[in-house]
């Protein structure tokens, strides 16, 4: 996996749902420091990229890995219970 994103090439489904939540608490860290402006476009972006990571980050089963950098291919799905879709 330490691969995934040679060269800016492919990408990492779980790096979706870090920023997600990063998302989210920085949009409370905004707000105690009054930069309201930044603390209202968080949860948006938020909302817009858990909808792609649940149209596009799984194959109806599971979540997805990562894509392939290059060949855009879809790595093999994880088999843990934790990557069940619907975890987000």
């Amino acid at each position: 996996m330490n691969r995934v994103g040679a060269q800016g090439c492919g990408e990492g489904v779980w790096l979706g749902f870090f920023l997600h939540d990063v998302l989210l608490r920085f949009a409370e860290t905004a707000r105690a420091h009054n930069d309201t402006g930044f603390a209202s476009r968080c949860p948006g972006h938020a909302t817009v990229l858990r909808t792609n990571l649940e149209a596009h980050g799984g194959d109806g089963e599971w979540y997805r890995r990562a894509w392939a950098a290059r060949q855009g291919r879809p790595l093999e799905r994880h088999a843990a219970a934790a990557g069940q879709l619907g975890v987000v």
